[in-house]
C-alpha cells in the first residue's frame, strides 16, 4: 500500500491538470475563462462592432494616451469614441494574441505589449463570483 500510495505522489504532479480541477493564476482567474474571454473579445473585434466590444468592458474604461495622461470613459462615451480607443493599432494586438499565451501578474491578464489589460470583476456584492472584462487601453506611442 505505501508502494503504491508513493507511486501516486509520483505521478500526481506529472497529470498535471488531469487529476486537479483547474487552478487560478496570480490573477485569480482560470486559464480557461481568460481563453473564452479573449476569443470572445477578438470576435467582438473582428465584426468592429462597439456594442459589441462594450459589453466586454468594465466601465469605466480607463484609457492611458501619452504623457501618462489618461481618461476615463462611460458606456456612452466608449461607444462614441470607439475608433479612438480601439485604434487599427489596438486592434491587431487584439486580433494577433494567442488567447493561451497571456501574461498574467496580480493586476489582470495582458494582450500584447500592454495595449490592452483584462481581470477579474466581483459580480457580486460579496465578490463570490467574477467574471473577466477589460479594465484599461493603453493608446499612447500607438
Amino acid at each position: 500500500m505505501k508502494r503504491l500510495a508513493f507511486i501516486i505522489s509520483l505521478l500526481t504532479p506529472l497529470l498535471g491538470a488531469n487529476v486537479h480541477a483547474e487552478e487560478t493564476g496570480p490573477d485569480g482567474l482560470t486559464g480557461q475563462a481568460l481563453v473564452s474571454f479573449v476569443q470572445s473579445l477578438q470576435l467582438a473585434v473582428k465584426s468592429d462592432s462597439p456594442k459589441q466590444v462594450a459589453a466586454l468592458v468594465s466601465f469605466p474604461l480607463r484609457v492611458n494616451g501619452e504623457a501618462g495622461k489618461h481618461r476615463k470613459l462611460s458606456a456612452a462615451q466608449f461607444e462614441k469614441e470607439y475608433a479612438q480607443v480601439f485604434t487599427p493599432a489596438i486592434k491587431a494586438a487584439v486580433l494577433k494574441q494567442d488567447p493561451k499565451t497571456l501574461f498574467r501578474n496580480s493586476s489582470g491578464a495582458m494582450i500584447g505589449d500592454g495595449q490592452v489589460w483584462l481581470a477579474g470583476i466581483c459580480a457580486d456584492a460579496k465578490c463570490a463570483k467574477s467574471e473577466v472584462k477589460l479594465i484599461t487601453v493603453n493608446t499612447a506611442g500607438l
